[in-house]
């Protein structure tokens, strides 16, 4: 198997060279009775998808128990499918003056066919006739960056391998004893499709702030599809439901989000259709980029924005005017058997897994409710002298179903009037259901 050699940096650090110091002690993991031991640290560790830049971890080389340690030759090995090493460190035993050691570094790749891996040889030795380490120790330490991409549900495990670890003694004899590699597992993550109408909360009150909403019809409602956990993403389809007697939208009120999703688009779609019986509304999107790598996305954002309109409901009933604001709720959501994701150049459909749709993801979605303020007829925000002279409109009116028959006695008198005179300017609106 033939090596190319990227680097042969015979780096000979002379009498005077100085090694950076990285004082660490591993963790005593080895049995006692073990001597001479070798082993990359971590033993094991997990990193779940979708892996970024700041996906760095350290590796370090460590000797455990060793007796009179002169000199080592060692080479680290790793897979650059998986890992690459951006910087490290030799650590010379503590009491080993700069004029007493000299270290030989040099990298070669291995190339494909064969799996492409990367050996990093370090040796160290002392000079003259001084005695050797004893004890326990970092020799190296190694800062890796994840650079593979694994797709849901993909999920791989890379070594960090210790392919020689030559061990001497100041005689000149070999210190024999064990070697451990080290493994790393990129698992990839599940990914979902949200719908928020904010980054929090799920289930959203419009009666809650009214500073940034108001209270009054007429408000602007923002909802998000956001995806999360992709990775090679470069696609979706999703149909997005709603009540329209509560919410309201239309094709210009869609947008996508163009500074993550940039064009070009290969494929693109969006529609909004209502229909009044029964009452439901669809907000329809399909976008596409070309299947080119340097064009996937990965991470969650945002991806489509639905701005609404919302509705405040009436009641209706045979008092003048028989409009008035009642309670209201709606869930914004998606339909599942046609959501689709495009991701690793294949499709990712969100059915319940089974033989042939392995590769389901999640959906949730959110809900608006409206609480109106008790006895704000008028709408704008707070109880006033207007709500007192509106009901005041209707004194005397004898109805069965009135709304300002507030104390249920089919008679809008009095007793409904101070009602709305005591809460006046209330402004607070109803908690939670």
């Amino acid at each position: 198997m033939k090596s190319k050699i990227f680097a042969v940096a015979a780096i000979l650090i002379l009498m005077f060279a100085v090694v950076p110091s990285f004082s660490w002690t591993p963790p005593p993991f080895i049995p006692p009775s073990f001597e001479n031991v070798q082993y990359i640290e971590p033993q094991d560790k997990t990193f779940e998808g979708p892996c970024t830049e700041s996906r760095r971890f350290n590796a370090t080389h460590n000797i455990y128990n060793v007796t009179d340690l002169y000199a080592y030759d060692i080479i680290i090995s790793f897979d650059t499918t998986y890992l690459e090493l951006e910087r490290w460190w030799l650590n010379i035993p503590a009491g080993w003056a700069v004029d007493t050691y000299r270290v030989l570094i040099n990298r070669t790749e291995q190339s494909p066919p064969a799996p492409p891996t990367m050996y990093y040889h370090f040796a160290v030795t002392r000079l003259g006739n001084v005695s050797g380490f004893t004890g326990s120790m970092t020799l190296a330490v190694l800062q890796f960056h994840i650079v593979y991409e694994p797709c849901w549900p993909d999920c791989v495990t890379t070594k960090i391998g210790i392919v020689q670890c030559k061990m001497s003694n100041a005689c000149g004899l070999p210190i024999i004893g064990p070697a451990y590699d080290g493994f790393i597992t990129i698992k990839s993550s599940k990914p979902n499709i949200e719908i928020l109408f904010s980054k929090d909360p799920k289930v959203f009150n419009i009666t809650a702030d009214k500073t940034a909403f108001g209270w009054i019809n007429c408000t602007w409602l923002s909802a998000y599809v956001w995806v999360s956990n992709v990775t090679k993403f470069y696609g979706m389809s999703i149909d997005v439901y709603f009540d329209p007697t509560l919410l309201n939208t239309d094709i210009q009120h869609v947008f996508i989000n163009e500074e993550w999703f940039t064009w070009p688009w290969t494929k693109f779609k969006m529609s909004v259709i209502c229909q009044p019986s029964p009452p439901i509304g669809v907000v329809e999107v399909e976008i596409e980029r070309p299947n080119e790598e340097e064009k996937w996305l990965k991470g969650t954002n945002w991806l489509i924005r639905i701005d609404f309109h919302v509705k405040c409901v009436m009641n209706m009933t045979h008092c003048d005017p028989p409009r008035l604001p009642i309670n209201a709720s709606c869930d914004v959501t998606a339909d599942w058997a046609l959501a689709r994701l495009w991701m690793c150049g294949r499709e990712y459909k969100a059915e319940p897994a089974w033989p042939g749709y392995p590769y389901n993801f999640t959906i949730s979605w959110s809900t608006y409710y409206w609480r109106p303020i008790r006895y704000d007829f008028s709408q704008n925000g707070h109880v006033g002298v207007e709500d007192i002279v509106i009901i005041l409109a209707h004194y005397g009116h004898c109805a069965c179903f009135c709304p300002f028959d507030l104390n249920g006695d089919h008679w809008v008198d009095l007793y409904d009037v101070v009602k709305v005179a005591k809460a006046y300017c209330n402004s607070t609106p109803p908690t939670a259901p």
